[in-house]
């Protein structure tokens, strides 16, 4: 017996006539008349008397009407006190993140989070996937939304997204890169990347791709720091290659380039520890899933 079949029970015992009741319930009248039927084979009773004019309640049908009534209002009290419990947590919760997770998950996960817990604080630590995993294990964050990691004890990780790679130039730039344009012909053309100590996975991945080409990148500049690195590739600087989340919501003179070739696949995963009682972690988790997969229909 669901939820489902004593609202239904209960608009056809208020009204007594099963178009009335099907057309407030806004559904078939085949429909409803099914569902009073199975509600009835599960319960092993007669609910109503029907004959051609008339539709009554049976002793059993006024019982359930007046329990059903009691349940409905259980359950709306149980709703509604969950829903405090969530409105009154208090205290702070801190979330590490990458960049790219700054511009593209974060801004929508904080207001959710102050709409559903406007007494909790949320501190965020934007860092690299490593400092993010060493913060996690030590109690520094609770937390952490990065790149993919290496298996640990104790600590729960999923994939969120898959992020793809754009190659950024200057829109003014001297070199003559389009889309259409082979890796070989970066050759010349200096690089702005990420230093080792922000993730060496897509570094790596770089250097590797621009090897199968015949030729190592020369990197003239490195930062942490994706602005800085796209100030510099505004000036005509070099080139760089970026995740295409972490280039959202920037004003900058660039053009952004779909390189087959150079398109890498960036993992985002979300990750928090399992061996502690606090809920909220995994209830945050939850959110930012739910978000992604709104945003991807």
């Amino acid at each position: 017996m669901q939820l489902r079949h004593i609202h239904y029970f209960l608009t056809l015992a208020e009204e007594l006539h099963f178009r009335r009741a099907a057309e407030k319930l806004f559904i078939a009248q085949p429909a409803l008349t099914r569902q009073i039927k199975d509600l009835e084979e599960q319960l092993g009773t007669v609910l109503f008397k029907r004959d051609k004019r008339n539709v009554s309640l049976t002793p059993s049908g006024k019982f359930l009407q007046q329990e059903g009534y009691q349940l409905l209002k259980k359950v709306e009290m149980i709703k509604s006190s969950i829903a405090d419990m969530g409105s009154t947590l208090t205290g702070a919760i801190t979330i590490g993140c990458i960049g790219s997770a700054m511009t593209h998950i974060l801004p929508n996960l904080i207001h959710e989070m102050a709409g559903k817990f406007p007494k909790m604080k949320v501190n965020i630590v934007e860092t690299t996937t490593l400092n993010l995993v060493n913060q996690l294990l030590d109690g520094q964050i609770d937390i952490m939304i990065g790149r993919p990691h290496k298996e640990m004890a104790h600590v729960h990780s999923e994939n969120i997204f898959t992020d793809t790679t754009l190659l950024a130039i200057a829109s003014n730039s001297k070199w003559n890169i389009t889309e259409s344009s082979k890796v070989s012909e970066l050759k010349d053309v200096p690089f702005l990347l990420f230093p080792r100590a922000a993730g060496t996975f897509f570094r790596d991945e770089i250097i590797s791709t621009c090897g199968r080409h015949g030729f190592s990148p020369q990197i003239q500049h490195e930062s942490i720091n994706a602005f800085s690195l796209l100030k510099l590739v505004e000036k005509d600087i070099g080139v760089s290659l970026m995740p295409k989340s972490i280039t959202q919501g920037y004003n900058l003179q660039v053009n952004y380039l779909e390189i087959d070739e150079l398109n890498i696949p960036l993992d985002m995963v979300v990750s928090y520890r399992t061996d502690l009682k606090d809920e909220l972690p995994r209830t945050i988790a939850q959110i930012i899933k739910r978000h992604l997969a709104e945003g991807a229909n």
